[in-house]
């Protein structure tokens, strides 16, 4: 789970416990439970949805019905540096983590699948220096909806060498 997750959902205890402390008598408090909550994912889906570049279908969902960037609509290409650029598919033993990886292509998940990456195809590649994984989003022009594509992370793994 990503740290700012945590911290929002530990941002709600001191709400709770106001709310235990200055509620009136018959814990009317517990209804504010739901609400809480409830703010507290859609405050932290649209943090990481403008920070890390979460889809807003994933998160909670709060923005999925105002955008296509959604699943279909979002691809990695994956090249290996050996030491000319050389692109490759997602094994597919590691096609869950790519796909959490286009979801929320935060550092921890895209340094996961490089490392996996050059793990698989480390014994293909002997040579190989890094990985590179770019995360790719499909949008639509408004005038004609001709298909755009914007690069929206570009993240390298350098392979240590024993």
């Amino acid at each position: 789970m990503h740290p700012k997750t945590l911290f929002l959902a530990f941002l709600s205890i001191p709400i709770l416990r106001w709310f235990s402390v200055h509620a009136p008598k018959g814990r009317i408090y517990l209804a504010f439970l739901p609400v809480t909550l409830l703010v507290i994912v859609a405050l932290n889906q649209i943090h990481l949805a403008h920070t890390v570049h979460l889809s807003p279908w994933k998160g909670g969902g709060f923005g999925m019905f105002s955008t296509t960037d959604g699943g279909p609509n979002r691809h990695l290409r994956i090249f290996l540096r050996v030491p000319s650029r050389h692109e490759v598919e997602v094994p597919q033993p590691l096609e869950d983590l790519a796909d959490r990886a286009e979801a929320l292509p935060s550092d921890t998940y895209l340094n996961e699948l490089s490392r996996k990456i050059a793990d698989y195809y480390a014994t293909e590649f002997e040579a190989m220096e890094g990985v590179q994984i770019q995360v790719w989003r499909t949008e639509f022009a408004p005038q004609d909806l001709e298909p755009e594509y914007r690069m929206i992370r570009d993240f390298l793994f350098e392979v240590e060498r024993d």
